[in-house]
């Protein structure tokens, strides 16, 4: 399977060059949390932001834009509830995140909104595409499933 990214659009975003969503058939938008833009290194509850991507239906990527949210994280405190609900809205759009770790409050709030979210720590290229992967061939189970 070759890279979801083609030509690099994320390079090009963040060279200054708008990245464009996929134009073509259904689109599958998703997001990842990073720190740095290239790495899906940050716990949902951490994440001061995530990377929204566009991927259509032959699985090539587009960067849409980073997306600022509230930390849920209070360290010893725990979590803000109010946040974690808060960040699953503001991705609501989004059919799955990759994050690198989630707790149970988090899953809770991106199941209400219809989010699924997969744990996975590796470049958000590779991620991506490892999910995307996984996703495609799931739907073709489901498929013969239903027969």
């Amino acid at each position: 399977m070759g890279s979801l990214f083609g030509d690099g659009p994320r390079t090009e975003a963040l060279l200054g060059r708008k990245a464009e969503p996929a134009s073509c058939g259904a689109v599958t938008r998703c997001a990842a949390a990073t720190s740095d833009g290239f790495l899906v290194d940050q716990h949902f509850g951490r994440a001061k932001s995530f990377d929204v991507y566009d991927i259509d239906e032959r699985g090539q990527c587009r960067f849409v834009e980073t997306r600022k949210v509230q930390r849920a994280c209070k360290g010893e405190l725990g979590h803000s509830e109010e946040a974690l609900f808060a960040t699953a809205r503001r991705l609501s759009d989004c059919a799955f995140i990759v994050v690198a770790k989630i707790g149970a409050g988090a899953l809770a709030a991106l199941h209400e909104q219809g989010i699924e979210a997969y744990s996975l720590v590796a470049e958000t290229e590779a991620a991506l595409d490892k999910v995307w992967a996984y996703r495609q061939a799931q739907a073709l189970v489901d498929s013969f499933e239903e027969e």
